[in-house]
């Protein structure tokens, strides 16, 4: 059973029930109960070896920002119930995990803790400092109960994407970094047979890609170690480029066998399917070419704040 599941299961078989038992009807509709932030559970990407550390039944209950005290009451109320469910541990209730990641606290706390602001990003230049992994960890898992509506009002005004102006900027500015690493450094590494230099530079185009293709499908790249994973969640443009990096890496692929007109061929494939995406989006009008850095200043023009182009996003 995927984590997800198992503390879905716990939050209405024994969470939910025992709130409204022990507080009241009034109190359960005062909090959302989930499961949100850090883990690959939150994604559902967690298998056999996610369960080494921090993994079993990871609830959260998100309180009002002006009733801290009502976390208290409910961690209280968790506290009495059974330490483990269905054989795994109940962890921040029961069994220590890092600090946020699982039991009561305030609503404005967790935003706080992925995006350092109450109520998440509002103005572009809010959006523009926040890396993007943390933006993906603020929005993931699900939420099984959320009386008052604010914990999920704020989640799907996030979950709406970026505003125009710093998708744009960070397509500009990904785009930019998949050209030099994955179109100019990439091929001359593996001209040049250097096996560190190669993959330093394969690791730098991947990111680019994943980013881009994320933007691209309405997403948010999680974790560096998940990117690839969620990539394949991107619909037909993320499953195909996935598969074109996968060849790039794979035993007999053309990287491992420094074989450039081979490892240029992909590139180029993984370009022009990212400049389609951007051209159906309405991103791009004329494409002549595939290089993408020739398309760094046309996606910057289209931004609206000319002044957001002074700083350059956090990497993911």
């Amino acid at each position: 059973m995927k984590g997800l599941e198992l503390t879905g299961r716990y939050a209405h078989e024994v969470a939910i029930p025992s709130i409204e038992r022990e507080l009241g009807r009034a109190a359960l509709e005062l909090v959302a109960v989930g499961s949100v932030g850090d883990g690959s559970d939150r994604f559902g990407f967690d298998d056999r070896v996610s369960r080494d550390h921090d993994w079993g039944v990871a609830l959260c209950i998100w309180v009002p920002d002006d009733a801290p005290d009502l976390a208290r009451q409910v961690e209280d109320v968790l506290a009495s119930a059974p330490s483990r469910f269905l054989d795994c541990p109940v962890l921040g209730i029961h069994q220590p995990c890092p600090e946020g990641r699982c039991g009561a606290m305030r609503v404005g706390d967790h935003y706080r803790r992925f995006t350092g602001l109450q109520a998440g990003p509002e103005t572009e230049v809010e959006w523009d400092q926040i890396p993007e992994f943390a933006l993906a960890a603020a929005t993931n898992g699900e939420v099984f109960h959320d009386g008052p509506g604010v914990f999920s009002g704020i989640r799907t005004r996030l979950l709406e994407g970026y505003p125009r102006d710093i998708l744009l900027k960070r397509l500009a500015e990904r785009c930019l970094d998949f050209a030099q690493a994955g179109q100019s450094n990439l091929i001359r590494a593996v001209l040049r047979r250097d096996p560190v230099g190669t993959r330093i530079a394969y690791a730098r185009c991947h990111e680019a890609a994943c980013l881009i293709v994320h933007a691209l499908s309405g997403r948010y790249c999680p974790y560096y170690k998940w990117a690839h994973t969620s990539l394949r969640l991107c619909g037909a443009l993320g499953a195909s480029i996935a598969g074109a990096l996968e060849q790039l890496v794979e035993a007999d692929g053309p990287m491992e066998r420094f074989d450039a007109f081979g490892v240029q061929d992909l590139v180029e494939h993984i370009a022009e399917e990212i400049l389609d995406g951007l051209r159906g989006l309405g991103l791009l009008e004329e494409v002549e070419g595939s290089f993408l850095l020739d398309y760094v200043e046309p996606l910057r023009a289209r931004i609206a704040k000319q002044e957001l182009l002074r700083t350059r996003s956090p990497r993911n």
